[in-house]
C-alpha cells in the first residue's frame, strides 16, 4: 500500500500529520481539486464539512492547526499512485517478470520501461513478443 515515502510536497506534509490511508482516502475522494482549510474557528463549507466527518474530531484539529488558512491541491489517486507504482516495480522487477508486473499494475510497455529506466530497451531489436500480439508470420501464413 501507500507509504508516506511515496507522498511529495504538501501530501507528504499531510500524511505526517493526519496519516497515509486517511491521506490517500481524501485524495480519492478530492482528487484534482483545491480546498481551503480554515483556520481554527473559521467557517465550513461542504468540503470541510466532509474531511471533518470523514478524518473525526481529533486528526480534523490536526489538520487546522497545521494547515489552517491554506489551500490544499489534492492530486488524483492516480498521481498519487505513481510513485508507489514506480518503486515497487523497481523493487520486485526481477529481468524476467515484465508481463506480471505490467499486468499487476496497469502498465503499457513503455510505461514499464520508463519506471526501470532503460534496464532493458523496448524497440524493434526486442526478443520479448507480446502474447496476445501475432506475429508477421503467423499473419501471413
Amino acid at each position: 500500500m501507500i507509504e508516506l515515502r511515496d507522498l511529495k510536497g504538501d501530501m507528504h506534509d499531510l500524511a505526517a500529520t493526519i496519516g497515509v490511508e486517511t491521506t490517500f482516502k481524501l485524495c480519492t475522494l478530492f482528487g484534482g481539486d483545491n480546498i481551503y482549510i480554515p483556520r481554527l474557528g473559521g467557517e465550513e463549507d461542504g468540503d470541510i464539512k466532509e474531511i471533518r466527518e470523514i478524518l473525526g474530531e481529533d486528526k480534523y484539529q490536526r489538520l487546522i492547526a497545521s494547515f489552517g488558512g491554506a489551500t490544499l491541491y489534492f492530486p488524483t489517486k492516480n498521481t498519487v499512485l505513481r510513485e508507489h507504482i514506480a518503486r515497487s516495480v523497481k523493487e520486485e522487477y526481477d529481468g524476467s517478470n515484465r508481463r506480471e508486473l505490467m499486468r499487476k499494475y496497469g502498465l503499457t510497455k513503455t510505461g514499464f520501461y520508463r519506471i526501470v529506466e532503460g534496464t532493458e530497451k523496448a524497440g524493434p531489436d526486442d526478443t520479448q513478443q507480446d502474447e496476445a500480439q501475432m506475429n508477421i508470420y503467423d499473419f501471413l501464413s
